[in-house]
């Protein structure tokens, strides 16, 4: 969401702070609370879940699809150029994440949340060529396919209803992973 959200971009190989604030739909999202009983729904009703999530999804991929058309008209570059920028972003983000973690002396563990492609299968969040960014710029990366490679294809990953988040078992397994992590790092 780095493209869309416009709060950093990259000038002169420098990440640079474009804006400060970036909150699309909460307007939208206090009217829909406002109205009696959706507040309750939400909390309850799968159906109302499902229609809500999907309405908030098309709204995200038209901003994202406005912000990449933008840079591709305004900038006038071409699609795999607005992909490396996006790429160089990211890294140059985890970077300042990770020099701010350091001068706080807190050891920076990156999870690596993935998108289902199933109920039983899922694909990394971190782009193959990030990578090496993310590790250099990390105490500990943790890779879905690490945590979560020997149960593919026989444990689910995500939940069916709630927008497809990870569920119990894959926060279970996260959790561990990360404790592991804390524990290795303070020597434990």
């Amino acid at each position: 969401d780095n493209l869309k959200s416009n709060l950093f971009t990259i000038d002169n190989g420098a990440l640079v702070e474009a804006n400060r604030a970036f909150i699309p739909g909460v307007r939208a999202l206090g009217f829909v609370n406002s109205i009696p009983g959706t507040v309750w729904l939400s909390q309850h009703s799968y159906l109302y879940s499902l229609g809500f999530n999907t309405a908030w999804d098309v709204a995200k991929r038209a901003l994202l699809d406005k912000a990449r058309a933008d840079a591709l008209t305004e900038y006038a570059i071409p699609t795999q150029d607005l992909d490396d920028k996006m790429k160089r972003l990211g890294g140059a983000l985890i970077d300042r994440l990770h020099a701010v973690t350091q001068a706080r002396g807190t050891p920076l563990i990156i999870l690596d949340i993935p998108a289902t492609t199933g109920l039983e299968t899922f694909v990394t969040s971190v782009p193959e060529e990030l990578r090496p960014a993310f590790r250099a710029n990390s105490e500990r990366l943790i890779l879905s396919e690490d945590v979560l490679g020997a149960y593919q294809g026989l444990a689910t990953f995500h939940r069916p209803n709630g927008n497809w988040h990870i569920n119990e078992f894959s926060h279970m397994l996260f959790g561990m992973a990360a404790a592991d992590a804390i524990i290795e790092l303070k020597g434990l």
